[in-house]
């Protein structure tokens, strides 16, 4: 019997309806009927099960009805489906999902469900009813949709499999299957975006200038180049690469440089002598005080992706670049690449998998130059933008356009200090006297801190999950954490001392109990980052902070990277 016909048994046995059920167990009436319809089932080890099996007894009781607590939960739990460390599943088909460029929308359509209701379980807060016919049809639509050969290359990659190895679709069925039901962590375990978050949260922009010296860069002499000039094989399209930011360096600074490319680039970022020079000459670029717009290529294993993000961080950092992607695969057979500047155009050309025999051409002609402009123009027109990025010159624009959205859509936040608004007045006025901070600015942070602990009584109510950092007083003498006014983008650190941290933790810990709505904090021992917060919405948007040097504000739309920071910031339920 499965576990939603046990459940419907004893509501129809003792005649009680949801909201009863809901009530005597401390549960919402949403989650009681997702367990009635079949569309979830709880965690056999969750404290779930006893509550339901209390809540039965309880009002088995006020009828007259005598059931016993142990065999109602020993019941419910017989009836629970057996599973195959459903985490490691989705896990996995996210992963491979993000290989091969499907989408959460594709998937839900393929299997008939709900777009949420899918999102939702990739991203480990549903589980379906039926695990074993769900990991059976979403390994039969993800093996028809390795129609190409660079698709199928990429399983094989994935599975481990020899890259020779030729598999029909049911072949590849069976392989998928069989690694997503085995119950085994992925190679190398840990998310995607970790290294990504990793490397982000120790960066410092002022260090990275000084080591690399780009503050006393000075613009390279021209180059007498022709006004075109053709390039073939990797070499030449190195050079070209240089050849266009050595031209480019020319523009009106207020120019905006675009860039795009979806051929391969993994054997140009190995050159590390070509990679450095093509670092500077962007870093020349921003310095002069360009823009640059660069479409992404995101039809790309997931882990190729994120180094390659992770490379952007310092540039990013700056705040003059602008992100985007394009939906779907269109890189199938041709592969092509675009940069223009105010002064000169790069386009390249290749067929998928032959990249070695591809041609780039720069041209300075001016009618040419024009364009390729009107290219880069439609070519943005068709992008999304891949995040947003917000320094304290666009604090206001932050306050906006991004904050009200946060507001209304927030769920949980990873936090590597403590919320502000659970911060008592007296102990924040104190706390920045304490610090000797100038008058005015007192004012600014406890009018900030008020409207923080207004908003956070009206986001309560819809549900809202804070994960806090858990330290001893050995590991905050190591690494004092500092008050959270990022999102005011003020730029001087201002540490705790020991006992305001502690009341402040208990605080928020107070206020997570009940008190506040739908609130929820969450304590978290194994804090991995000092500098940067996760902030995750219901929909694909995410939120990562970099809380110093400088405070920047990263706003990520794209749903991949969306579900990578949710499943790493989702704390687990028990």
């Amino acid at each position: 019997m499965s576990f939603q016909n046990v459940l419907n048994g004893y509501l129809r046995e003792l005649g009680l309806t949801a909201k009863e059920l809901a009530y005597e167990s401390c549960l919402s009436e949403a989650t009681i009927s997702r367990y009635r319809s079949g569309r979830s089932v709880p965690e056999p080890g969750s404290t779930t099960l006893p509550a339901l099996a209390r809540g039965f007894a309880v009002l088995g009781r006020r009828k007259g009805i005598e059931f016993g607590e142990e065999a109602i939960l020993a019941q419910m739990h017989d009836a629970l489906p057996d599973t195959y460390a459903f985490d490691s599943l989705r896990k996995k088909l996210g992963r491979i999902m993000a290989e091969l460029g499907i989408s959460t929308v594709s998937l839900a359509k393929g299997l008939s469900f709900d777009a949420s209701y899918v999102s939702r379980i990739l991203n480990g807060s549903r589980k379906p009813s039926d695990q074993e016919e769900f990991a059976k049809r979403a390994a039969r639509f993800v093996a028809r949709q390795c129609t190409t050969d660079d698709k199928r290359d990429r399983f094989l990659g994935l599975m481990g499999f020899p890259a020779d190895r030729r598999l029909d679709t049911e072949s590849i069925y069976r392989g998928l299957l069989s690694w997503l039901t085995d119950g085994e962590e992925l190679p190398g375990a840990g998310n995607l975006a970790d290294d990504f978050l990793i490397a982000l949260d120790a960066f410092d922009l002022n260090d990275y200038i000084r080591e690399n010296r780009f503050d006393g860069l000075g613009a390279p002499p021209p180059l007498d180049l022709p006004a075109r000039t053709s390039y073939y094989g990797l070499e030449g399209m190195k050079e070209g690469e240089l050849d266009f930011l050595n031209r480019a360096l020319l523009s009106d600074a207020a120019e905006e440089v675009f860039m795009f490319s979806d051929m391969r680039v993994d054997d140009m970022a190995a050159d590390a002598a070509f990679l450095k020079k093509y670092m500077l000459g962007l870093a020349l670029l921003l310095k002069r005080g360009m823009r640059i717009s660069v479409i992404h290529n995101l039809n790309r294993p997931l882990n190729e992706m994120m180094v390659g993000l992770e490379n952007w961080i310092p540039l990013y950092m700056t705040g003059r670049i602008s992100p985007y992607y394009l939906k779907g695969v269109h890189n199938g057979v041709f592969c092509h690449s675009l940069n223009v500047s105010g002064t000169a155009a790069l386009s390249g050309e290749s067929i998928a998998g032959f990249h070695a025999k591809g041609r780039y051409y720069l041209s300075t002609d001016g009618g040419e130059v024009a364009y390729y402009r009107e290219r880069a123009d439609d070519l943005l027109g068709k992008a999304q933008p891949l995040m947003e990025i917000y320094r304290s010159d666009k604090a206001d624009a932050f306050r906006l356009q991004v904050a009200n959205e946060l507001q209304e859509k927030e769920v949980l936040h990873r936090y590597s200090t403590l919320p502000i608004y659970t911060l008592p007045e007296d102990d924040l006025s104190r706390l920045l006297e304490r610090n000797r901070l100038p008058s005015a600015d007192r004012e600014r942070i406890l009018s900030f801190a008020s409207k923080q602990r207004e908003a956070f009584g009206r986001r309560a109510e819809d549900g809202l999950t804070d994960e806090i950092p858990l330290l001893s007083a050995d590991e905050f003498a190591e690494h004092p954490p500092a008050l959270d006014l990022s999102r005011m983008f003020y730029d001087r650190s201002i540490p705790y001392d020991y006992g305001t941290y502690c009341r402040h933790f208990e605080q928020t810990m107070c206020a997570g109990g009940g008190f506040f709505g739908r609130y929820r904090a969450v304590p978290n021992e194994r804090t991995s980052f000092r500098n940067i917060q996760i902030t995750v919405t219901r929909g694909n948007l995410a939120m990562v902070s970099k809380c110093n040097a400088p405070i920047v504000h990263f706003v990520i739309r794209h749903p991949a990277l969306c579900d990578a920071l949710r499943d790493m910031a989702t704390p687990a339920e028990g």
